[in-house]
This record gives structure tokens, sequence and C-alpha cells, in this order.
């Protein structure tokens, strides 16, 4: 059973799924490598979207050199500059009110309503939380991300494009930017029209990391009898799983 009102989480086997099946589509290399980053490190779609090559890569003097940073930046102000812009106004979908501050509002609002005041919802919205950190550094630690990161630019450069530090880290099949709500569509794509599997999203992957993230560790051989496990678990029970794991995570731009 999926809780409509969350991305879905991948099972090991779903995700070794995905992962074979964008092997066998056009331009493998770009997509198991952005996929990789959500799934593996738990970037958001937007995170992704926005990436520079010189937040995960060091060129060289030579047209092909390259080397692959230990950590990856995410640059929050970059991030942020984007959500305040004209073409990035997106309306906000979960609000968040502790008990005491709910029942201010209800309040205010049957006030106004005595007074004949129009009532506009976004006036009541609680303030967004500002991020005090400018940057964040994420260590590539994970070996099938850091091989697919490596395979992508090492075939940019073989092809002779012409790559500086602050060109995108991703571009498009038109050789373009991707905006962020494209970039989502084709995740969406690759996990639902590609890979078959209903209910996933583009935040699936960073909802899947943040579930595995939360598990208490487990040796190799635990490892293995959980994923044999877990299929034989009834639906409702892995689901109840997840949902207790993900009560507090934050899916959305």
């Amino acid at each position: 059973m999926h809780n409509p009102g969350r991305a879905k989480v991948l099972s090991p086997s779903e995700q070794e799924h995905l992962f074979e099946t964008i092997a066998k589509h056009r331009h493998p290399e770009k997509n198991l490598a952005i996929m990789l980053l959500s799934f593996k490190i738990g970037l958001r779609p937007t995170e992704i979207a926005l990436l520079k090559v010189k937040d995960a890569v060091t060129l060289g003097n030579g047209s092909r050199e390259f080397s692959l940073n230990e950590n990856l930046l995410l640059d929050n102000a970059r991030i942020e500059a984007h959500k305040k812009s004209k073409k990035s106004k997106l309306k906000r979908q979960n609000l968040s009110f502790a008990p005491d501050d709910f029942h201010e509002i209800v309040k205010q609002i049957e006030n106004r309503v005595r007074l004949g005041e129009k009532i506009k919802p976004e006036d009541f919205y609680p303030a967004k939380a500002e991020n005090s950190e400018n940057e964040r550094h994420i260590k590539l630690d994970n070996e099938q991300l850091v091989r697919a990161l490596q395979d992508y630019i090492k075939l940019r450069l073989d092809k002779g494009e012409n790559i500086t530090s602050d060109c995108p880290l991703f571009i498009s099949q038109k050789g373009g930017t991707y905006s962020p709500n494209t970039l989502q569509e084709h995740m969406a794509l690759m996990l639902r029209d590609w890979a078959g599997i209903a209910n996933a999203s583009a935040h699936s992957g960073r909802n899947t990391y943040e579930y595995y993230k939360r598990l208490p560790p487990v040796s190799a051989q635990s490892e293995r009898n959980s994923v044999i496990s877990w299929s034989e678990k009834p639906t409702f029970a892995v689901e109840q799983e997840r949902v207790a794991v993900l009560e507090e995570v934050e899916v959305c731009d």
C-alpha cells in the first residue's frame, strides 16, 4: 500500500532494476549519474539541476584532464537565489504549525471574519526557515556514484566539448541547462515510464536515501537477509516501516 502523500521509497531490488534499465536507454552515463546523486547522497532535483562542473570536478590543464573532488559542493546561495527568482515562484504545498500557533491563527481569522475583513491564506503562512550556511560539502564516497560521475565527465570531454568550471554539470539533450522543473519531469520519466515503478516520483531518490540512512547499521550477511525478507513481508507492513522512518523527511523543493 502506497502512501499517496509521500514519494515512494524503493527497495534494493527496485533500485537495481532502475539502474539496469537506465543503462539500456539513451544517454546512460548522464542519467545514471543524475539518479545516483539522488539515491546515494539524497540530492533534490533542484539541487542537481543547479550544480556546476566546479562543484564536483577540478579540470586540469589538458583538454581532457580532470579529477573528481572529494566533496560535492552545494551552493545554498545559488539555490536560494533561484527559489526567489520570478521564474521559480512555487506554490507552497506543506506547512507546519505548532499547536499553540495554530490556535492563535484560528482566533485571528475569527476576529477578521467578524470585522468583515478579507481573508488571505498567505497572510497566515509561517515564515520559511532560512539556511544559515552558504554552502554544504557532501563527501563523494559511494563507489558507484564516483564511477558514474567520472564516466559522464570523461564522455563529455572525449566528445570535444569545451567544458569550463562554470558550465552546468548536467546538460540537456539539446545542449542547454536543465531547469529544475524539466529535470524533475525527466527523473520521474525514468522511474515510472522506463523502469515501470508505480507511485515513484522525482523525490523517491531522496526519500529512499533518508530511509536507509536512518536504519541501524547491519552486517553484510544481515543486509543480504534483509533484502530477501523485504520481499517476503506483506506490503502494508513494509509501508508502515517506511512511513515511520520518513515522518519528518521534507520532500518538496
